[in-house]
């Protein structure tokens, strides 16, 4: 999930007429999506899978909310 958020973020162009909250809403996923590719490489440690899991679930729902109707 997180690779095709990721690949769909990376297509698209900036576009100098984005709106603030359109450049908040990417900010937003890129820095969430960094920390949770951080925090997977560097979780040698099973029991930090939960924390993990509940980031990605997060960044899911922040997404749908913030989706088209």
């Amino acid at each position: 999930m997180l690779e095709r958020l990721s690949a769909r973020h990376q297509t698209r162009k900036p576009n100098p007429t984005d709106s603030p909250t359109t450049s908040a809403f990417l900010s937003r996923f890129n820095d969430s999506k960094k920390s949770i590719a951080a925090q997977i490489e560097s979780s040698a440690n099973p029991s930090r899978l939960p924390d993990i899991s509940a980031a990605i679930s997060d960044l899911e729902k922040f997404v749908v909310k913030n989706s088209s109707p």
